[in-house]
């Protein structure tokens, strides 16, 4: 009872987020000889849309939106780059790439959040300037996703390679569109426990619609459609007390990257 009152903060479900996030990669980067319970990956799937309701609520929050906005892109392109060095240096026999790079979504949402931000204030002060801005933050990373698809094959790939660096889209980073949309709707809720609960459990309900092709079988919906398993998040959102908690801000900023390569590095090791 004591913990509905006084819900979870911040810092907590960061912690969280954190350490199931761990289980999920250790089942993706570990041979299948391990036989890593599936169930890793079930408790993971509520990691992202965790992290993103934190985004959210830490560009709500901060005190410099421009600074956290620009913080996230540059871990954005530490990781990206993180990521080419350490596949270079030590290649996965398999040719397993590392995909990770939520900085790159997270960077994306904050930017579209902006955009809404300035029409908000284009309403209030009936600002031109503001529309604009608004409607620039939020039409010219589509614009540019389409431009960055439209040569993939064009280009070459040390070029295509630097292009997702340094020019995130909509259709590129991790999660794609959907993530990125989720975290507009979590802006759009916020402080509104009823509608948060609906449209978060609508948007759950999408995916796994979409993600089923016709087959909604216990055993696609557990060993291969488990995406649904995200509505575990919701709980966590809904008892959020708005409190920021501990600091420790760079723990979350660090730990992302060093787990991922110490268990790519540690999934090859074990291969050998």
């Amino acid at each position: 009872m004591k913990l509905f009152k006084e819900g979870f903060d911040g810092f907590t479900i960061k912690i969280l987020a954190l350490i199931l996030m761990t289980f999920d990669h250790i089942a993706y980067f570990m041979p299948t000889t391990m036989n890593v319970p599936i169930w890793f990956h079930w408790i993971g799937r509520i990691v992202a849309p965790l992290f993103i309701f934190m985004v959210v609520e830490g560009f709500y929050h901060t005190s410099n939106r421009k600074k956290y906005i620009i913080r996230l892109y540059l871990w954005s392109i530490i990781m990206g780059l993180g990521n080419s060095l350490v596949q270079k240096v030590v290649p996965h026999p398999t040719g397993m790439p590392i995909i990770n790079n939520m900085f790159a979504t997270l960077f994306l949402t904050t930017l579209y959040l902006q955009g809404i931000e300035f029409i908000k204030r284009f309403k209030d002060e009936k600002s031109s300037k503001h529309m604009a801005l608004g409607l620039s933050l939020i039409i010219i990373p589509s614009l540019l996703g389409i431009v960055v698809v439209s040569i993939l094959f064009v280009l070459p790939p040390s070029i295509v390679q630097l292009v997702f660096l340094l020019v995130p889209t909509p259709f590129l980073v991790e999660g794609g569109i959907a993530w990125v949309a989720l975290g507009v709707i979590l802006y759009l809720c916020r402080d509104k426990k009823v509608a948060l609960f609906i449209a978060y459990t609508l948007f759950t309900l999408f995916i796994y619609i979409v993600n089923a092709h016709g087959d909604y079988s216990l055993s696609n919906s557990f060993l291969s459609n488990y995406q649904w398993i995200m509505i575990g998040a919701l709980p966590f959102m809904l008892l959020y007390n708005d409190k920021k908690g501990r600091g420790m801000k760079y723990l979350f900023y660090l730990y992302y990257p060093l787990h991922v390569y110490i268990l790519y590095i540690l999934g090859i090791l074990l291969i050998k």
